[in-house]
């Protein structure tokens, strides 16, 4: 019993050791690697998130941060899952990562196959004959090594500053037959997409961009000069290229043309212009309001008979629909005027002894529903 309990106690001890390897690993891992591998709190997801982080930068053709992590921490977390012999693999030095080439895991080989040379690898192969990957990577190993001679091409003398056009400089490129109007177009269209402003090195862009996307998309050729050339007689006649754009300068140009072509300008709007009806409604009397409300929201009636508290009945007009002014819609300031309303006139109807009591409510779009509740 004494000595399972022992046992016990060391695999505990060994349990704890690797994951605080692993933990280890993943802090200085994600200090490297920045929050772009810190996807989870579980060490074995964020190895896997480093791989393939590993996995880009070697399709870019990018360096491998190798010693980025220290050696201790990359060999204690080695043991700890497949992912982290991976990392080690990739980053350790050359003389440590060497040891991983015998792994189980044929990834792992392969990662260590990428940074020997071929004559370091010919025992692997022998090893794992059955390793098609790493039998690929050492082919290639050997083709790299060995050397393919580069042809040789015979350069052309490209003459930038000659009287040629570039037809004749470029081989095989012959622009199409095209209108001088409709190079003018052209012109005017890269003019307009850049309101002129056209200084510096935009010009030659511009053109160039409009000549390949042309070419990409309709397999139309444009001789660029050309356009280059019709496009310096836009600028000019416009008057746009300059070399420095000043606002000064635009303003004063702005001012001149409004003066030339008597441009109108807009009348200054007086302040009954933004009069708000529905406010000035408010500002009315109690004993007015009633009177004004009924103008202004163009209140209909109708005639009920209505009995008092003394048990005389007489025929009244009760307000049963009308409508927000023109142009209006329903805000805060029309609700408050409309309560207002029917409290004025609840307060004229309990003045003569009546029972009624009168309410109001939202009708289809600007329309106004009214009725009689119970007191």
């Amino acid at each position: 019993m004494q000595l399972k309990l022992k046992n016990l106690q060391t695999i505990v001890k060994e349990t704890m050791k690797k994951e605080k390897a692993a933990h280890q690993l993943m802090r200085e891992a994600v200090e490297v690697f920045g929050p772009s591998v810190e996807v989870s709190s579980e060490p074995r997801r964020v190895f896997a998130a480093i791989n393939d982080q590993l996995s880009i930068m070697e399709s870019r053709g990018e360096d491998l941060p190798i010693g980025s992590l220290r050696v201790s921490t990359l060999l204690a977390a080695a043991s700890t899952s497949r992912e982290a012999r991976k990392i080690a693999a990739r980053l350790l030095p050359e003389k440590y990562a060497v040891k991983f080439i015998t792994d189980a895991d044929s990834s792992i080989r392969c990662a260590v196959a990428r940074r020997l040379s071929f004559g370091q690898l010919k025992e692997i192969v022998r090893r794992f004959p059955n390793d098609d990957a790493l039998t690929a990577i050492v082919q290639k190993k050997k083709i790299f090594e060995d050397g393919i001679p580069t042809p040789k091409i015979k350069e052309k003398h490209f003459d930038m500053y000659g009287d040629s056009t570039i037809g004749e400089v470029l081989d095989g490129y012959d622009p199409e037959d095209l209108t001088d109007g409709w190079y003018k177009r052209m012109a005017l269209k890269i003019f307009n997409d850049h309101n002129g402003r056209l200084d510096g090195n935009w010009k030659h862009l511009s053109v160039s961009r409009l000549c390949s996307s042309i070419y990409a998309t309709s397999g139309v050729k444009i001789d660029a000069m050309k356009l280059s050339e019709i496009l310096d007689e836009v600028c000019e006649t416009n008057g746009q290229l300059k070399e420095n754009f000043s606002l000064h300068d635009l303003k004063d140009k702005l001012m001149t043309e409004s003066i030339d072509e008597e441009i109108n300008v807009l009348p200054i709007l007086e302040e009954r212009f933004f009069a708000d009806p529905i406010k000035d409604l408010l500002r009315e009397s109690r004993s007015g309001y009633i009177d004004a409300a009924n103008l202004l929201f163009d209140i209909t009636h109708s005639s009920i008979q209505e009995s008092y508290v003394s048990g005389k009945i007489q025929e009244v007009d009760i307000p049963k629909f009308g409508k927000l002014p023109q142009a209006y819609c329903w805000n805060s300031t029309a609700e408050k005027a409309l309560d207002r309303y029917t409290s004025c006139w609840n307060d004229r109807a309990a003045a003569r002894g009546s029972n009624a009591r009168l309410a109001w409510n939202y009708g289809f779009n600007t329309k106004i529903n009214f009725m009689l509740v119970d007191k």
